[in-house]
């Protein structure tokens, strides 16, 4: 339900347009659902013997003004008060009675007329529409004084969010004060008259903020407004110094054929000229934006530019979450300076998108938290080395630097929903959801020719070995996470040495008569492998017996009491094996596949358990090497993986990667059945700045905790369990599986909290 207050001095003029046709003949069936009496006359409910609306309209006029001539020269100039009171679409239709409660209720709480006092003004409640009403009053009261109506709009917008929850009407978020003017009515009106696609407000604040961003200094800040066509007028002070600036469309005039100038206090809060030298004082910092490592040193100066405000975009959403309430305010402001240069340099494909981001986000940078002090001169120069670039073209390097920085872009506006909600800025935080929403559309049309240029260049490439299967759990297609995890493992001896007598295990399948641990052992050709070099299997194999690490007790002995597995889950646990060096999975790999491809990929971890299988590392003080998981082989054939078809060239690239990276289906896939969702903090799905990687998680025990790892040990998170519940993980020979995560740690009694969750 939204209010909206107006004065006026004509009360005829306006019950005639009240009771009126209207502009395009959208008044039907105008009549009053309420009065100050109850006995006001009615022109569109006249049931005299020779009704005349025209009379009957003279009439209320003059019963409204009655106190108003009565007051004389003590009566305000403009004495007619109007407020127009309007329910979302999709609310429920009020009757009439429901409409006289809220008219009632609008005139008590902005005190023209409070309850009980009879000598408050007079007031009468028209309807012409199903959606809304018009309340007109009069400022003189009975004792001839006029009402006190400080705040008006302010109470009746809060009067409006009591009355959406005692009705259960569509609750719009409350504001805090800090949004900008919205245009008037005559402004609207004189935009559609005119042509203008909207306002010469809305049109006068975005070309101020563009000018703005990346600004140097005051002097920079003028002359980009001049060159964006606006009329500019500096007021000065007698001693010379600008107190402040008007800005003007050309072609906007008024009746007396002036320009209509708006001060930049009226465009927005922070634009006035004292917040702007505030937001220049710290000026920028001048760079020169390096190529990211093993990146090209000839990239072009947008590619470069997109590339270096990609990283500090990064560390601007690390700064929303863990900075102080005014350094975050800063980087908002940072943010949608970046967004508005982000808008100047995009191609037009994405130029409109981007520009609904930015006008959105806008109301995000602006709360009652001060972003006082705080260094914004990252941001403000990346902005600034955005515009100096030039545009970005659509395709290669620049689109494709273009989504890169879009989608951080998205995570950073998500922190700032996340930030702002935790404060309470409802509207801040629905701004900031609604620009995550064009920020994701604009990086779908900006990753479609990125992508679609990498796919068709990884369909031309040469496929030696065309004729040969690959097993049926390796990904489709080579990840530079999978690359990273093979060929930057550093190389040890091997096998490694055992911290104590190491015990035998034996699996229940067939396997080679050689140990996993023999050089000559012929790669897999029937099962499943890892890549720890584990042997092939065969159905005429004996079982194979592996040898496994011990891991040594660190903790005393006290442990909390915990459930003993059933006897026939006891052998259904999968098994360790240290990783084997760098040479030995070259040496399988080049056995398998003459492009470099392993022979399988990495076996996905198992459920959780309480038992010495349930981590997902080892301790480092026993073993300084990552273990991988070890799954007990299977008589079951290799089988092909089916192609995948390649969508239509106009389909969704995200949709198009997704469906190309998805595990292969069938009874001889794996999955991962702990945790096949995507590590999210604090509810924003974590990505790995170097690999990218959104899924590939670990947990490894290092030093007193147990923390979560990028598999390619690329990014290090908070620690998540306690040393000693991580020794009570591995303390019982015979573990018991458990279905998730949160039912493990409750059989464990950990009482703690988790700062990441995995997503459904």
């Amino acid at each position: 339900m939204v209010p909206d207050i107006g004065r006026g001095s004509r009360t005829h003029g306006l019950l005639v347009y009240l009771y009126g046709p209207g502009r395009r003949e959208e008044h039907t069936d105008a009549h009053l659902v309420g009065s100050w009496d109850g006995f006001a006359p009615d022109p569109g409910r006249d049931t005299s013997p020779d009704p005349d609306p025209k009379v009957t309209l003279a009439r209320l006029t003059a019963a409204l003004d009655l106190r108003v001539k009565q007051a004389g020269d003590r009566a305000p100039a403009k004495h007619v008060w109007h407020c127009s009171v309007r329910t979302a679409p999709g609310d429920r239709r009020f009757s009439d009675e429901e409409w006289n409660a809220v008219a009632q209720r609008i005139v008590h709480a902005t005190g023209i007329a409070p309850d009980g006092d009879p000598d408050g003004c007079r007031w009468i409640a028209v309807r012409h529409a199903a959606d809304h009403i018009h309340i007109v009053a009069t400022l003189v009261r009975g004792d001839l004084r006029n009402p006190r109506l400080n705040y008006d709009f302010n109470r009746a917008q809060a009067e409006c969010r009591r009355i959406e929850n005692e009705m259960g009407l569509r609750r719009l978020n409350a504001g805090d004060g800090t949004a900008a003017k919205n245009p008037t009515s005559a402004e609207k009106f004189k935009a559609e008259r005119t042509g203008r696609p909207e306002t010469p407000r809305e049109t006068l604040r975005e070309a101020v903020r563009r000018a703005l961003a990346g600004a140097e200094d005051e002097k920079e800040f003028f002359t980009r407004l001049h060159e964006a066509g606006l009329r500019v007028k500096v007021r000065h002070a007698p001693s010379g110094d600008a107190l402040g600036y008007n800005v003007a469309l050309p072609g906007d005039r008024n009746r007396d054929a002036e320009p209509v100038w708006y001060p930049g206090s009226k465009l927005a809060p922070d634009l006035s000229l004292p917040k702007i030298r505030r937001r220049l004082a710290d000026g920028t910092v001048e760079h020169t934006a390096t190529p990211a490592s093993g990146g090209r040193s000839d990239s072009s100066p947008p590619a470069r530019e997109r590339r270096s405000a990609t990283a500090i975009a990064e560390r601007a959403a690390v700064l929303l979450d863990h900075g102080d309430d005014g350094e975050a305010a800063a980087q908002l402001v940072g943010v949608g300076e970046l967004l508005d240069a982000v808008v100047q340099t995009s191609p037009a494909a994405t130029r409109t998108e981007l520009a609904t981001a930015a006008r959105t986000f806008e109301r995000a940078t602006r709360s009652h938290v001060q972003a006082e002090r705080a260094d914004t001169r990252a941001l403000r120069s990346a902005a600034r080395g955005i515009i100096r670039a030039g545009g970005a073209l659509g395709r290669g390097e620049d689109g494709g630097t273009t989504a890169m920085l879009l989608s951080t872009l998205v995570l950073v506006t998500l922190a700032a929903a996340h930030w702002h909600s935790a404060r309470g800025h409802a509207q801040q935080a629905h701004a900031s959801r609604q620009t995550a929403e064009h920020l994701r559309t604009a990086y779908r049309q900006a990753a479609t020719t990125p992508m679609r240029t990498l796919h068709e260049q990884g369909r031309a490439l040469p496929t030696p070995n065309a004729g040969r299967t690959r097993p049926p759990f390796a990904p489709p297609y080579r990840t530079m996470a999978y690359e990273r995890t093979v060929y930057r493992r550093k190389p040890t001896p091997w096998p490694p040495p055992s911290p104590r007598p190491s015990r035998q295990v034996t699996t229940p399948k067939p396997s080679c008569d050689r140990p996993s641990t023999c050089a000559n052992s012929t790669p897999p050709q029937t099962s499943m492998t890892s890549w720890s070099g584990a042997c092939a299997a065969s159905p005429t194999s004996p079982p194979t017996r592996a040898q496994l690490p011990t891991a040594r007790r660190t903790t005393p002995a006290t442990r909390k009491p915990r459930p003993t597995a059933p006897a026939t889950e006891r052998h259904q646990r999968p098994e360790f094996a240290p990783s084997p060096p760098l040479h030995e999975t070259a040496h399988h790999a080049a056995d398998e596949d003459p492009a470099g491809w392993p022979s399988a990929r990495r076996t996905p971890r198992s459920p959780w358990t309480t038992g010495s299988t349930g981590c997902y590392g080892w301790k480092q003080k026993d073993l300084d090497r990552e273990m991988t998981l070890v799954l007990r082989t299977t008589d079951r054939p290799a089988e092909s993986t089916p192609a995948q078809p390649v969508l239509p060239a106009g389909t969704d690239p995200l949709l198009q990667l997704a469906y190309e990276t998805q595990p292969p289906s069938g009874p001889g896939a794996t999955r991962c059945l702990s945790h096949p969702r995507e590590l999210a903090l604090r509810g924003i799905p974590v990505t790995c700045t170097a690999c990218r990687a959104r899924r590939d998680w670990l947990l490894i025990n290092h030093g007193r905790n147990v923390w979560v790892c990028c598999r390619c040990s690329n990014q290090w998170l908070e620690p998540e369990i306690s040393r000693a519940d991580f020794d009570a993980l591995i303390a019982i020979p015979d573990g018991t599986i458990y279905p998730s995560v949160e039912q493990g740690l409750a059989a464990l009694g950990f009482d703690g909290a988790f700062a990441g969750t995995y997503l459904d």
